[in-house]
């Protein structure tokens, strides 16, 4: 059941991530693979490596690939210093936007960020996300 269990929810780190993103966007560190495959320069920031189909961050113009350096006026270089930045700028419960300074391919831009509610039922793996695609589209979490 352990090892069923683990296939099928996400991991409390994904979770902890799409909680405070609230908005469709999952997160991971920026690695030497990840640079090759989106054409990264070696600089800091954490990597947006999925944006849910439909979400408040497609919406807002977030895009896989793009890197977020700054949350308002703190350097960031780990998904866990994302989400305590969101978290102490802005309230899921007043639907704040939190500005964060983000590099993509069209150059680098501040973009603000909606930190809503998280659906739960969206933090569970769909079968679809079971055929080798793990737990990091789990935490792909829908909007509000």
């Amino acid at each position: 059941m352990k090892a069923l269990r683990s296939a099928v929810l996400a991991s409390p780190e994904d979770v902890a991530a799409a909680q405070a993103q609230g908005s469709g966007l999952h997160l991971t560190m920026l690695t030497d693979a990840n640079r090759q495959r989106f054409h990264l320069p070696d600089e800091p920031g954490v990597l947006i490596d999925q944006v849910a189909p439909g979400s408040e961050a497609e919406t807002m113009g977030f895009r896989v690939g793009d890197v977020i350096e700054q949350v308002g006026d703190v350097g960031v270089t780990t998904p866990d210093e994302v989400k305590a930045q969101v978290s102490s700028r802005g309230s899921a419960a007043n639907g704040d936007l939190v500005p964060l300074l983000v590099r993509g391919s069209s150059g680098t831009r501040w973009q603000e960020l909606y930190v809503g509610r998280v659906s739960t039922a969206q933090l569970v793996a769909t079968p679809e996300s079971l055929n080798g695609a793990g737990s990091a589209r789990n935490a792909a979490a829908g909007s509000r």
